[in-house]
């Protein structure tokens, strides 16, 4: 079932507040969707010392972003006429029919605390989601993790973003490459989970393997399946 949704959102973070400036998303099926919020604090984004630089310079503008000379604050207009720029309930409204148009939907992002409360924020409370809306979203940093500890992959092989970093649209298609890439990981540990099977049924019922044993069998299965390790990170290397 192709129920996965990729996203990635930018906003405000006032530390009492979380302020959606864009959001974009990617569905398993093929599926995207990106809106900028025509309702975001855009005077209080001016003022940030990181946003205007590495969000606001990315997204649809009617001319260039100015410097005010003694502040150093920016100066920008968002242009209103782009076809990405929306009201706030009308991109709440879109993200609802595209996710709910996803059986089962299973959300992604990358470190996706703040991104989960600016996707569910959009319909106020939590509690006031639309039904069918995932209460929560799984973080891509956990999969890693988790296959790190598990010593199948290197945190250095995974896919590099090569442009667009913080656009929201291309942020959440990076999710995706990064995803699909730990999936061939999650084929390997079953694979090699088989195989372990296997060898313990050869070497005998008595007893199974001991952790010594069970470590350096499954380097061997790793060094022995270009298919999943290896061949990704060349996939990887070469784009």
């Amino acid at each position: 079932m192709k129920n996965r949704i990729w996203y990635d959102t930018e906003f405000l973070d006032t530390g009492r507040a979380i302020h959606l400036i864009s959001i974009g998303l990617v569905c398993e099926d093929g599926r995207e969707y990106y809106a900028v919020n025509a309702d975001a604090p855009w005077n209080a984004i001016a003022q940030h010392h990181w946003l205007p630089d590495n969000v606001v310079s990315q997204l649809p503008l009617a001319g260039p972003i100015g410097r005010a000379a003694f502040t150093g604050w920016a100066s920008f207009q968002i242009d209103r006429k782009n076809s990405a720029v929306k009201p706030r309930q009308v991109i709440a409204n879109e993200t609802r029919d595209l996710i709910l148009a996803t059986p089962r939907p299973r959300l992604w992002a990358n470190y996706s605390a703040h991104d989960h409360v600016a996707l569910t924020q959009l319909w106020g409370p939590l509690t006031s989601a639309p039904q069918g809306i995932p209460w929560r979203t799984n973080d891509l940093q956990q999969e890693i993790e988790r296959l790190e500890a598990a010593g199948l992959l290197d945190r250095a092989s995974l896919p590099r973003q090569r442009e667009g970093e913080h656009h929201a649209l291309a942020d959440a298609r990076h999710n995706r490459e990064v995803h699909l890439y730990l999936d061939r990981f999650d084929a390997l540990a079953a694979w090699q989970h088989a195989t372990l099977r296997l060898v313990e049924r050869i070497v005998g019922d008595q007893t199974a393997l001991d952790a010594d044993a069970t470590t350096q069998i499954r380097a061997a299965l790793f060094t022995a399946s270009p298919d999943f390790g290896h061949e990704a990170d060349r996939e990887a290397d070469h784009g």
